[in-house]
């Protein structure tokens, strides 16, 4: 349908990385592009897998899916976590409201996140229990939600262990030193938001979260990432100042 109306191209979710460098390669002028090899992210990729395992994931896809860098799957793995416990609810509220377009929509919203951290069970659970919404069968999806929403609760269970632990491997530092340390980047994210220089905002973002330890301090750039993100520059300005101060 995108095609048809236009579109140079498409990619379905979970966005396959390999794939999504071959449409960029197609699509972005030669005289923009960096010549990268993939000699790296392979490198990184294998390693990882040896680092831990999770019940319940295909750690494998699961990096893969995430940019081939373990950083960056800790960091998925993390914001899987904090939206569970909302997606959760909206499951149930929708549910409990007999209001089966607004539960597909939520369910589908799991399937794709399932699929990005390689919860391939609990990905195909959520595609199940969508297309039963679709087509408004409710004895499905009332003998099979509860073991959804089970195994969405023992997965996190899993996934917050392995943060802790990484948490307690990594080692701490106090709030006050942890936000000198970050202070020169939260003093570059603010000047490229008052100048709206997308490129930079985005590049300190991902620093900020590679050089914070806190789990309360990384919370705060994922929503000032998210702020910034829905066009909430406002909220995102104040929590800056939050963390500057």
């Amino acid at each position: 349908m995108f095609l048809q109306n236009g579109f140079n191209d498409f990619l379905s979710k979970p966005i396959d990385t390999v794939r999504l460098n071959t449409v960029l390669e197609n699509w972005i002028p030669k005289e923009k592009q960096l010549n990268l090899t993939n000699n790296n992210i392979m490198k990184t990729t294998k390693l990882s897998t040896s680092v831990f395992s999770i019940e319940g994931l295909d750690v494998n896809k699961g990096i893969y899916q995430s940019g081939g860098t373990i950083e960056y799957y800790y960091e998925t793995l993390t914001v899987f976590l904090e939206d569970g416990v909302e997606k959760k609810e909206e499951i149930r509220k929708s549910l409990a409201t007999g209001n089966l377009p607004l539960y597909s929509t939520h369910v589908h919203a799991l399937k794709g996140a399932s699929a990005n951290i390689g919860a391939v069970e609990l990905s195909q659970t959520a595609y199940a229990l969508e297309m039963a919404g679709r087509r408004g069968d409710l004895p499905f999806i009332e003998a099979n939600n509860d073991n959804l929403l089970i195994m969405m609760d023992v997965l996190m269970s899993n996934i917050e262990k392995i943060l802790a632990f990484r948490n307690t491997a990594n080692g701490k530092i106090d709030g006050s030193s942890e936000t000198e340390q970050i202070k020169p980047e939260l003093i570059k994210l603010q000047a490229a938001l008052n100048k709206m220089d997308a490129d930079v905002i985005n590049k300190t973002i991902d620093v900020l979260l590679k050089i914070s330890t806190s789990n309360d301090i990384k919370a705060i750039i994922r929503k000032i990432a998210k702020d910034i993100l829905l066009v909430n520059y406002d909220e995102a300005g104040v929590l800056i100042e939050s963390l500057l101060k």
